[in-house]
C-alpha cells in the first residue's frame, strides 16, 4: 500500500495493465437477443484460439437414405448431414464448405456456431440479475445420442449436458428434397437454464463469393436477392424479420421493413441452388441471412425459432412504468420443420425456386390452375360508399358514391367496352367505412339494403360479382355484443391492444375467436343480400398473440382462427379476397389486393424480383396498387406488365376534394368523371398483354439491360419492359422508352 502511495503513477499503470490482463482472460462473446442488429453493425475480428478449428470428417458420414434423385448421409458424431444431387454431382452440407475453410474470416465463438448442428440464446431465471447467452452444440461439447434409423431417414438428439438441453432432430429424404425437424414434446429443459431460442443448421448450403453467379433469396416484398460480392461487404448488416410479422404483445426491434408473407428462402452458387419453405412453426421462426463480411467470409441464410420472447411487465396501475422480462413459464410449442428443395441444373436461380415453390403449393396446398371467367381480363373495381370527418360537434357523415350512383359507374364503364369487372364496394354499412366491427344493415342514406340488392342483381346481369369489404378485426361501433373490456386483444401485462386511426382515435384490436363469432352470426344477413364474396380486412395479415383469458390464443392459435373465418366465408360464398395475406391462407384466398411489388431497400439487396408473382401467376388473380392511386404512374404501371398484375381502380362518384378530411379513404384521385376514358385506355393495354396469359405460368425473367426487363410465359410469350427514358434496341428487341413491347406465344399449355 505504501509503495502504491509513493508511486502514484507507476501504480496505476501496473493496475491497468493487471486489469486488461484479467479482462482477456475473462473476454467471451455473447450475443444478446435484442443486441442482435447491432452486434453485426461491425464485424467480428478474425483471429484467435480455438480448441477444435475442423469441420466434420466427411469420411464418418454414412448413408441413412437415398431415391433417384438424392442421397443423405449422416454423421454420427457432430449430427451434420450432406446431400448429394445425382443428377448434377453437387453437395450440400449442413456446415459452411471446407474447401474455403482455411479462411473462414472469423474467430472465437463464432468458429464453434459455424462448426455446430445449432447454435442457441439461454438464460438462467432463477437469478435475476442473468443475461441472456448464447452459445453452440461444440462449445458445449454435445454428444449425438438416441440415433434411429427411420423409414425415410433418421431421429437423433442433440444433448448439451453442461446445460441440460435435449434437442430433438428429425431428418427425412423425400423426392427432391430432405426435411428437418425439432421435436417439440420430446425437447428437455433439465437444467437451470431456459431455451429462449435456436438455430438448426443455420450454415446449410454456406458458400464464400467466388468468381461464380450467386446470392441469397430473402422474403422481402415480392422478393429480393442479396447478391455475393467478391469483396467482403462494408455494410455491417444482416437481415432478420419474422415469418408473418413482428408479435405486438412482445418487445420487439424497430424496423421498416415489409413483413414477410412468404415462409420461403433459398441460395444460389453457380449452377447449384436450394428453396428453403418452412413448414410447422413458421410463425415462430425468424429468416436471417447474412451477406459475406458480417460474420466472417461465408454468405448464409437460415432460420431462428423462438421458444420464449421478451415482454414489458408493468408494475403501476398507469401503466408507464416496468421491466423487461420473458415468458419464463410458457415455451412456445410446436414441431419446427424446414424442408431444402435441391434444384436441379437448369432450375438453379430465384425464377427455378419461385417455380419450385408454385409446385409445392399445388402439391402440398391444393393450389390448382386458373380456369378464366372470360376471354378478356378482369378488371378489379373499388367503389366507395361513403366515410366521416371530423365536424362541429360530432362526426359528419359524408358521402361517395350511392348505389344507384354505383349502378350508373357500372354501365358507363361496361358501355365503353369494359364488359368483365369484379367489384369490391367499401363503406357500405351504416356510418361509412371507418365504422369498424359491424357490418348490417347497408346504410339508408346510400340507398339502404333494397338500393344495395339492386345494384347487385344489376351487376349480376351483366355477369359482373360483387364483394363487401368488411374489417372485424378493429371495432369502434360496439355491435354484435362487443366490449372492448372482454373482447379486445391483451398483451402478457393484460394492456388491451389498440390501432390509432387517423382521426387521433384509438380503436380496439379485437380478440379472433370473438371475430369467428361475430362473423357467423353474421353470415345468414350476407348471404340474403345475393352477394358474391367478402374481402376480409386484416385477416390473414397480422398475426399477434393474445393473452385475453376468454378469447386469446397463440400465434398458432391465431392463425388457425384466421383459416376458422376465411372457412366460414368460403363456405357461403364460394370466393373470398384479401389484402396481401401471409401465405398461410393462400389457399384459400381467391383474389389478392395490394400484393407488393417492391422490396425494403435494404443496401445490401440488389433489387426486388417477381419471386411472389411467379410462384403466383395462373393460379390466383392479384393487384398491386390501384392506378389512379399511385406516385409514380408511369414505372407502376410498367411494374405491373413486368409481374403479371390485374388493372385496379378506386372510384367515387363524388370529387376527390370533398374527402379530403374523411377519417379512412385516402385516394390520390378517386373521381369517377377524371378517371373513366384513362381507366378504358388503361384496361385496354392490361387486356392485350394478359388476355392469353390468365392461366399461364411464368417460366422466365431476367434483366436484359440496366432498367430493361424480360417476362417469359410457359405459352413462349415473352413480355419486354423498358423503364428507361430511351429507347432499347438489342439483338432484334425493340423496347420503347417507358413502354412495354411482347412476342406473343402459342395458345395453351
Amino acid at each position: 500500500m505504501r509503495w502504491i502511495l509513493k508511486h502514484k503513477k507507476a501504480a496505476f499503470y501496473v493496475l491497468l495493465l493487471l486489469g486488461f490482463v484479467f479482462m482477456l482472460s475473462q473476454a467471451k462473446i455473447t450475443l444478446k437477443e435484442e443486441d442482435a442488429s447491432s452486434a453485426a453493425q461491425t464485424a467480428p475480428p478474425a483471429g484467435g484460439e480455438q480448441e477444435n478449428k475442423d469441420l466434420p470428417n466427411e469420411a464418418s458420414f454414412e448413408v441413412v437414405q437415398e431415391n433417384n434423385l438424392l442421397r443423405l448421409k449422416f454423421d454420427r458424431k457432430t449430427g451434420h448431414f450432406i446431400v448429394e444431387d445425382k443428377r448434377s454431382g453437387s453437395v450440400w452440407r449442413s456446415y459452411p464448405n471446407p474447401e474455403d475453410w482455411d479462411n473462414p474470416g472469423i474467430a472465437g465463438s463464432w468458429i464453434g456456431h459455424m462448426q455446430s448442428p445449432v447454435t442457441l440464446q439461454h438464460i438462467d431465471f432463477n437469478n435475476p440479475n442473468a443475461k441472456s447467452k448464447e452459445t453452440n452444440f461444440v462449445k458445449e461439447q454435445g454428444v449425438v445420442t438416441k440415433v434411429t434409423e427411420t423409414e425415410n431417414g433418421i431421429e437423433f438428439t442433440l444433448e448439451m449436458p453442461s446445460l441440460g438441453f435435449h434437442i430433438p432432430v428429425r431428418l427425412s429424404l423425400q423426392d427432391d428434397y430432405v426435411e428437418t425437424a425439432i421435436v417439440d414434446e420430446k425437447i428437455e429443459e433439465n437444467g437451470k437454464d431456459s431455451l429462449l431460442w435456436l438455430r438448426l443448421y443455420p450454415f446449410f448450403g454456406a458458400e464464400q463469393s467466388g468468381g461464380e453467379e450467386g446470392y441469397l433469396f430473402i422474403p422481402d416484398g415480392s422478393g429480393a436477392l442479396i447478391s455475393f460480392q467478391k469483396q467482403p461487404s462494408a455494410i455491417k448488416q444482416l437481415y432478420q424479420e419474422r415469418i408473418y410479422g413482428s408479435d405486438a404483445a412482445f418487445i420487439n426491434n424497430p424496423s421498416s421493413r415489409n413483413n414477410i408473407s412468404m415462409p420461403v428462402y433459398g441460395m444460389k452458387d453457380g449452377d447449384k441452388a436450394f428453396l428453403a419453405v418452412v413448414m410447422e412453426g413458421a410463425e415462430y421462426s425468424d429468416i436471417i441471412a447474412s451477406p459475406a463480411g458480417v460474420y466472417g467470409n461465408y454468405n448464409w441464410i437460415g432460420t431462428q425459432q423462438h421458444y420464449r420472447m421478451k415482454y414489458m411487465q408493468i408494475t403501476n396501475r398507469a401503466k408507464n412504468k416496468g421491466f423487461e422480462t420473458y415468458t419464463k413459464d410458457s415455451r412456445f410449442q410446436n414441431n419446427r420443420t424446414t424442408r431444402y428443395y435441391i434444384l436441379d441444373a437448369d432450375q438453379a436461380d430465384y425464377v427455378g425456386m419461385a417455380s419450385r415453390y408454385r409446385q409445392y403449393l399445388m402439391e402440398e396446398q391444393g393450389l390448382e390452375r386458373i380456369s378464366p371467367r372470360s376471354n378478356h381480363i378482369p378488371l378489379f373495381l373499388s367503389i366507395l360508399g361513403a366515410d366521416r370527418e371530423n365536424g362541429v360537434i360530432t362526426d359528419r357523415y359524408v358521402k361517395a358514391t350511392t348505389f344507384s350512383e354505383a349502378m350508373q359507374m357500372v354501365q358507363e364503364l361496361y358501355g365503353l367496352g369494359i364488359m368483365n369487372m369484379d367489384i369490391t364496394y367499401y363503406g357500405w354499412q351504416e356510418d361509412g367505412y371507418s365504422a369498424l366491427g359491424g357490418y348490417l344493415p347497408a346504410d339508408s342514406r346510400l340507398g339502404g339494403e333494397s338500393g344495395l340488392k339492386n345494384f347487385i342483381e344489376f351487376a349480376h346481369s351483366l355477369d359482373i360479382p360483387v364483394s363487401l369489404e368488411v374489417n372485424y378485426e378493429l371495432n369502434n361501433s360496439k355491435v354484435n355484443g362487443f366490449a372492448p373490456r372482454y373482447h379486445g386483444v391483451r398483451d402478457l401485462a393484460g394492456s388491451i391492444m389498440k390501432f390509432t386511426a387517423n382521426s387521433g382515435d384509438e380503436i380496439t384490436v379485437v380478440s379472433r375467436k370473438f371475430i369467428e363469432k361475430a362473423i357467423e352470426d353474421d353470415m345468414d344477413g350476407f348471404q340474403d343480400l345475393g352477394i358474391d364474396g367478402l374481402l376480409l380486412e386484416g385477416i390473414g395479415r397480422y398475426v399477434h398473440t393474445d393473452y385475453n383469458s376468454n378469447y386469446g390464443g397463440t400465434r398458432t392459435e391465431v392463425v388457425r382462427s384466421d383459416l376458422n373465418v376465411i372457412n366460414t366465408v368460403k363456405d357461403a360464398f364460394g370466393t373470398i379476397k384479401l389484402t396481401d395475406p401471409g401465405f398461410y391462407t393462400i389457399d384459400k384466398v381467391d383474389h389478392i389486393e395490394g400484393l407488393i411489388d417492391d422490396y425494403s431497400y435494404d443496401l445490401f439487396s440488389t433489387g426486388p424480383i417477381p419471386f411472389a408473382q411467379i410462384a403466383l401467376h395462373g393460379l390466383k388473380t392479384y393487384t398491386s396498387m390501384p392506378e389512379n392511386s399511385r406516385s409514380q404512374y408511369e414505372i407502376d404501371f410498367l411494374r405491373d406488365i413486368e409481374y403479371g398484375a390485374y388493372p385496379s381502380f378506386d372510384f367515387t362518384m363524388a370529387e376527390t376534394a370533398d374527402l379530403a378530411g374523411v377519417y379512412w379513404y385516402t385516394p390520390r384521385s378517386s373521381t369517377f368523371a377524371d378517371w373513366k376514358t384513362e381507366a378504358v385506355e388503361q384496361y385496354q393495354k392490361y387486356n392485350e398483354a394478359f388476355a392469353q396469359l390468365q392461366d399461364q405460368f411464368i417460366v422466365g425473367h431476367r434483366q436484359l439491360a440496366a432498367g430493361v426487363f424480360e417476362t417469359t410465359y410457359e405459352n413462349g410469350t415473352r413480355i419486354y419492359v423498358n423503364y428507361n427514358r430511351e429507347d432499347y434496341i438489342q439483338g432484334g428487341i425493340h423496347v420503347p422508352a417507358l413502354d412495354y413491347s411482347m412476342v406473343r406465344g402459342e395458345r395453351g399449355h
